[in-house]
């Protein structure tokens, strides 16, 4: 339990970490469409970018560890806290003031994903949803992203970053469904798992995510945009679950219900909050490092 929660925190340390600095090099970039794949082309360039996406990847490790180690319920609200840390790294990298109700609003959110996800936690349920039913969710995961690309153009930066936030959220939420999917595919066929249809969708949907959450960090500041996206992911994950999956939320009772609703009205109080504030921290006033600290 000790190495498992060790991992936990050192997942949310480097998932904050990445998120901030994903942010202070995707703003730097010139101005470009909504979900624009010339975006992650100029980014490819920047170092500082590169570093952090690997430093992700070792979160996304670290996170996988953590829960074949240890304990959803132990480990889950621990994870939550990469919104948190990606504010305090912000506040110690910029030195600026952050007001008491930003930090009320991103420790809400924190504790309301980390609820919802604990209490909701799906059990039992099915390893596989039928073609016909992932149409449907593609279908509405295609008009999100064109919504997305026609409304985020129209908007101003910080509004724009939210909506493309949502869609980078809702794109993860069916990214980690079909990582289920993909997952039971390679445990009844194993290696013939490649010649089914799950595998190239879970790459898919999960490049379309990736450009859609690089895009928001692209559009606005990071208060904007990663409150949304943390949020939106379990929500989308749970209720793909349930609904493609069969999978029965472990919440029942009035005890259970009642904390589901407090988890998402938290959740919505630090998400508007977090966007209100004036003087949150933006990463794009960060002062980026050096090259040479990063090559290091």
């Amino acid at each position: 339990m000790t190495a498992s929660v060790l991992l936990a925190v050192m997942a949310a340390f480097c998932l904050g970490l990445a998120a901030l600095l994903q942010q202070r090099a995707a703003s730097s970039q010139s101005p470009h469409p909504p979900l624009s794949p010339l975006l992650i082309r100029h980014l490819l360039e920047d170092r500082v970018w590169i570093f952090a996406v690997g430093v992700m990847v070792l979160g996304y490790g670290c996170q996988a560890a953590a829960l074949g180690l240890g304990q959803l319920s132990v480990v889950e609200p621990i994870l939550a806290g990469y919104l948190v840390v990606a504010f305090l790294i912000a506040w110690l990298w910029t030195g600026l003031h952050i007001s008491r109700r930003s930090v009320a609003a991103a420790v809400a959110t924190s504790l309301g994903i980390a609820t919802f996800v604990v209490v909701a936690d799906p059990r039992s349920g099915r390893g596989q949803a039928a073609g016909a039913s992932w149409t449907m969710v593609l279908l509405g995961l295609s008009v999100v992203l064109a919504g997305g690309a026609v409304l985020g153009s129209r908007l101003s930066s910080k509004s724009r970053a939210a909506v493309l936030a949502l869609v980078a959220g809702i794109a993860l939420g069916c990214s980690d469904a079909l990582t289920k999917q993909t997952l039971s595919s390679f445990s009844q066929e194993g290696v013939g798992a490649f010649a089914t249809w799950p595998v190239y969708l879970l790459v898919a949907v999960g490049a379309v995510a990736f450009l859609a959450q690089q895009s928001a960090y692209h559009a606005g500041p990071l208060a904007s945009s990663l409150p949304v996206l943390s949020a939106i992911e379990p929500l989308v994950g749970v209720l793909l679950g349930v609904v493609l999956f069969r999978e029965s939320p472990r919440a029942h009772g009035l005890l259970s219900l009642s904390a589901l609703i407090l988890a998402l009205l938290a959740m919505g109080w630090g998400i508007r909050q977090l966007g209100r504030q004036s003087l949150a921290v933006s990463a794009a006033e960060a002062p980026a490092p050096s090259r040479d600290a990063v090559e290091t």
